[in-house]
């Protein structure tokens, strides 16, 4: 969806899953690119008539020069909406038990900015970040250029570095952004070094370097696939008024420059250390396994093994270097096996069918620092 150029908006659930009869909340915050008021909230409503989906829209004032500066002054909002346990029982849920929310503002006559998040209403699956860790992304749509990204925590630093092959002086665009679930959001600048000169002594200051703040942000796909964008237009100077101008957006995969021996490329999942598999009827949690894996190990062309520390549990995963994919992990002991493609797994989840002798379940394999709101409706 379109976004204004240096916005960022955040959409979470403060209150987890609904539980019964208490009340559900959703917090909307985030800051606008500039000192333009945001005012007049509207009544939640639903546009989508047989499923869960959620539309707000608020204005901003951009006619009065006083309250609306043209410069970039990050000025931050917040919003906390609740909603009685009558509005869960209005309409049907999405297949998956999801819901869509979207965000809108209205600024001027011209533009609306959006923003749409999905909430897992099920499993609560959209409080896991994912884990993309630190790397180069190419992409197919963009010869010559890429990524490269790192992650710490639930931020993620990406930047892309180009030239401009008339005049070759060199581009940069930074951004940071935040995630909440497999979808992040932020702010990228893009900076045009110039050229150096004869004289050292003269430095360009800031302004020359830096252009107006743009939005990014990165949607995870898969362990191996994205979608992102840093918010570059045509003109860097100009705000587009359409979805088709703005932001646009790129798939991007891992870059395997080498795929060696010593270590495993970046596009088998980093699986070592502890997680928890869960396998649920419904909401119903059936079973809990906890499960620990040491480093994996190469077994042959695409082919990689991760066994656990008590040699009860193995995790195969079949890998092409352009990160295409998929693991499986089975217990012949307890004859149980989860398969899950890559493009399921955001590298600290995945949610497949938990097979055993008797009956199949839904399996959630979960790292273990993380917490899946489902338990706390057990």
């Amino acid at each position: 969806m379109f976004q204004y150029p240096g916005s960022v908006v955040d959409i979470k659930t403060i209150s987890g899953l609904p539980k019964g009869d208490e009340n559900f909340v959703v917090e909307i915050s985030g800051f606008w690119k500039s000192n333009c008021l945001l005012e007049g909230m509207h009544d939640v409503v639903f546009d989508d008539p047989g499923r869960y989906s959620f539309r707000w829209e608020i204005s901003s004032v951009l006619a009065d020069p006083e309250n609306c500066s043209h410069e970039f002054n990050p000025t931050p909002f917040s919003f906390t909406l609740t909603y009685t346990p009558t509005v869960w029982k209005t309409f049907e849920p999405n297949e998956d038990g999801s819901i869509e929310a979207y965000f809108v503002i209205v600024h001027g006559t011209l533009i609306r900015s959006g923003w749409k998040m999905r909430f897992d209403m099920k499993y609560g699956l959209h409080e896991i970040p994912p884990r993309l860790g630190s790397g180069l992304w190419v992409s197919d749509e963009l010869p010559n250029q890429g990524l490269t990204i790192q992650q710490q925590d639930e931020v993620a630093v990406f930047y892309q570095l180009n030239y401009n092959r008339l005049s070759g002086e060199p581009n940069w665009t930074y951004a940071d952004a935040r995630f909440y679930g497999n979808s992040s959001n932020g702010v990228s600048y893009f900076f045009n070094w110039l050229m150096p000169t004869e004289d050292t002594s003269v430095q360009p200051n800031w302004d020359e370097l830096s252009q107006e703040p743009l939005s990014a942000g990165i949607v995870v796909k898969g362990y191996n696939r994205i979608v992102a964008y840093l918010g570059l237009s045509k003109d860097h100077h100009v705000i587009p008024t359409s979805e088709t101008d703005f932001p646009p957006s790129y798939t991007y995969k891992r870059w395997v420059f080498s795929p060696g021996k010593s270590q495993l490329p970046p596009v088998v999942p980093e699986m070592a250390g502890k997680w928890n598999l869960f396998g649920f009827n419904d909401q119903k949690l059936e079973q809990f396994h906890q499960i620990e894996f040491l480093t994996g190990e190469r077994l042959g062309d695409d082919l990689y093994r991760f066994p656990s520390i008590d040699d009860e549990w193995i995790l195969d995963c079949q890998v092409s270097l352009d990160g295409e994919g998929g693991c499986s992990l089975t217990n012949e002991t307890d004859q149980l096996s989860l398969s899950f493609d890559l493009m399921e797994f955001n590298g600290n989840y995945a949610k497949s069918e938990l097979i055993g002798s008797h009956e199949v379940q839904t399996g959630i394999l979960l790292r273990s620092e993380f917490h899946l709101p489902v338990l706390d409706l057990q």
